[in-house]
């Protein structure tokens, strides 16, 4: 049995990728490398802010930029994962500050939610752990998605 390979002009190494210029200026600012100090961490946020400053005023960036943008944001979570790891925040903590930034009471979460204000409390205190269905109706009207609580305290 024999089979016909064809050469694709997308996976032949010897076929030139046509690069934007701007691109490429970026790159000269800034090479798309690993972020491995506080410096380099420093240039590329202005960078980044500046491309993201400019899509925000203009509504679109080039393709050059664009992608350049994309490859930047990659590196720099990266690079804050490793360096700014998250602490792990307990159900309750996450329930407070939900309530705080929405500026609401915990008697109004209970009559939005139907979830008893004496268990939201014992929640925030660490004493009560949130339900599936609690979870799912606090997501709701917080606008957050369930992986925002840990299902822990």
């Amino acid at each position: 049995m024999s089979v016909n390979a064809t050469r694709d002009a997308a996976t032949d190494l010897r076929t030139p990728v046509v690069v934007p210029t701007d691109y490429l200026e970026l790159i000269r600012q800034l090479p798309l490398w690993p972020i491995e100090s506080a410096n380099i961490h420093r240039r590329a946020l202005a960078l980044a802010n500046k491309l993201l400053e400019r899509n925000a005023k203009s509504g679109k960036l080039s393709r050059g930029e664009a992608g350049y943008l994309a490859v930047l944001l990659e590196l720099l979570g990266n690079y804050e994962k490793t360096k700014f790891p998250r602490r792990r925040v307990g159900d309750g903590e996450m329930l407070a500050h939900l309530i705080e930034a929405k500026d609401v009471t915990q008697a109004q979460v209970e009559r939005d939610t139907g979830i008893a204000a004496p268990t939201i409390s014992a929640v925030i205190a660490g004493r009560r752990r949130l339900t599936r269905d609690q979870i799912g109706k606090l997501s709701a009207y917080f606008h957050v998605a369930p992986t925002a609580f840990s299902f822990d305290t």
